[in-house]
């Protein structure tokens, strides 16, 4: 929504369907709604596209994480409109993840590929403006 605001085109990326990615990563720790809301009015902007991974790239090959993959996908994606275009904005409490697909993995892939990453500290307290 930030990034709308500032007039900026997003791309959205989803490893699965819109109604899978909301139940695997939004809707199961969002009680009150409040980032599904939001991810429905970035959706719905005619500043966003979303892709979804396996109507973009077909199925992942046997054996092949779909979180690590579409991380990938998001990387490659960015990396190829220039290096010095390509900045990584995460929110994570450092915390190691659970394997490929991670906050965790995204950092280490950005990282690895010379994109500029920014972590937000989600165990800061936010004081908002």
């Amino acid at each position: 929504e930030a990034c709308l605001e500032r007039g900026m085109r997003l791309e959205l990326r989803l490893a699965r369907t819109e109604a899978e990615f909301l139940a695997e990563s939004v809707t199961f720790a969002d009680p009150d709604r409040r980032w599904e809301k939001a991810f429905a009015r970035v959706a719905a902007s005619t500043d966003s596209i979303i892709y979804v991974m396996p109507q973009e790239l077909g199925p992942a090959p046997a054996g092949v994480n779909v979180h690590g993959r579409c991380n990938r996908w998001i990387i490659y994606s960015a990396l190829a409109n220039g290096l010095r275009k390509a900045s990584f904005v995460t929110l994570w409490n450092g915390e190691p993840g659970d394997g490929p697909g991670g906050t965790e993995d995204m950092v280490k892939i950005a990282s690895e590929r010379g994109a500029k990453v920014i972590v937000i500290d989600t165990n800061e307290e936010f004081v908002s403006a």
